[in-house]
């Protein structure tokens, strides 16, 4: 029975992460298009806010110039099956 009980804390312990990262995962993928808030980013501790500020804006960052780079390469494919006819 003990370990039935402590068998099912474990499963819902990481049930409940795996909801977390993909509420995290979901949250990054929004805040590409811009719909999203940031009130929750922050913390009680100063540090880590100006840490996760920092990451998030590094996340976006990165995420639009790989955005760019995918437009890029798509037009210029497209551009080279226009070419060849």
């Amino acid at each position: 029975m003990i370990y039935e009980v402590l068998r099912l804390r474990q499963y819902l312990k990481v049930l409940f992460s795996i909801h977390s990262w993909w509420k995290m995962v979901r949250h990054l993928c929004w805040s590409l298009m811009g719909a999203v808030d940031v009130d929750f980013l922050e913390s009680a501790d100063n540090p880590s806010v100006i840490l996760v500020n920092f990451l998030y804006g590094a996340f976006l960052v990165m995420g639009v110039i790989l955005l760019i780079n995918m437009m890029i390469a798509l037009l210029s494919n497209t551009y080279q099956k226009v070419q060849v006819g």
